[in-house]
């Protein structure tokens, strides 16, 4: 079960949300806050899974907050729902290591499916955004990261994967290897590219030229280890 809290100004939306979300046996809602100082004095006891907050709040920190949240909750997953479109604060909010970005203008099934990625240890930013997020990261001096050439043939083919959606486990079976080998190989990953998550990873990996196959537009098809990757 998914435990979920929620930070939002506005408590029409967070009841809503949480009311809808409540009708499927996979999450429980622990709770929510109107701001982020709310929300530290309930998170060390509650413990959810997944912070889903609208960081661009009327007088609050911005993706500041995400970053606080990480640093005080690590073991926490920040899923952003906001109504900002802008692809500068996409960009920051995974920078500042949100797992998620999504709009609220998104369908309650997408929501979802969102949800239950983030939970698997898997991150979505919505397709249309995800051109001009590639595009700032190449403009930062993130490119300089030499990590990807100390990556091993074994951590390529696990990012190729991570790229097109694969759970830990879909990597394990691909891979034939078990899930704790996958765990370590993204560790070793994330290490080396200086990335904060699966979110960065695929977007560093993908603006150096290292998934050749991979469209974030694009569904998995077929065995995934056969989609090709290539030394940057």
């Amino acid at each position: 079960m998914v435990r979920i809290f929620m930070i939002d100004n506005s408590a029409l939306s967070r009841h809503g949300l949480l009311s809808a979300l409540g009708e499927y046996p996979e999450f429980q809602m622990v709770g929510d806050a109107a701001n982020v100082s709310e929300a530290f004095i309930k998170l060390g006891e509650l413990k959810p899974d997944i912070v889903i907050t609208d960081v661009f709040m009327p007088g609050g920190g911005g993706v500041d907050d995400i970053t606080r949240l990480r640093q005080a909750f690590p073991n926490i997953k920040v899923l952003v729902f906001t109504v900002s479109n802008s692809k500068d604060d996409v960009f920051k909010s995974i920078i500042a290591g949100a797992c998620g970005y999504m709009m609220k203008t998104a369908e309650l099934t997408e929501v979802i499916e969102s949800i239950r990625l983030v939970a698997s240890g898997n991150a979505i930013v919505f397709p249309q955004m995800t051109t001009g997020v590639l595009t700032q990261l190449k403009n930062t001096s993130l490119q300089s990261i030499d990590g990807f050439k100390s990556l091993s043939p074994h951590e390529k083919e696990t990012l190729v994967l991570v790229a097109q959606g694969a759970t830990n486990r879909e990597i394990a079976e691909c891979c034939q290897v078990s899930e704790t080998m996958v765990k370590a190989r993204l560790t070793r990953i994330l290490d080396k590219l200086n990335a904060k998550n699966r979110t960065q990873a695929v977007a560093l990996a993908t603006t150096r030229g290292l998934l050749n196959s991979y469209n974030p537009n694009n569904e998995r098809k077929g065995d995934l280890r056969q989609q090709a990757f290539s030394q940057p």
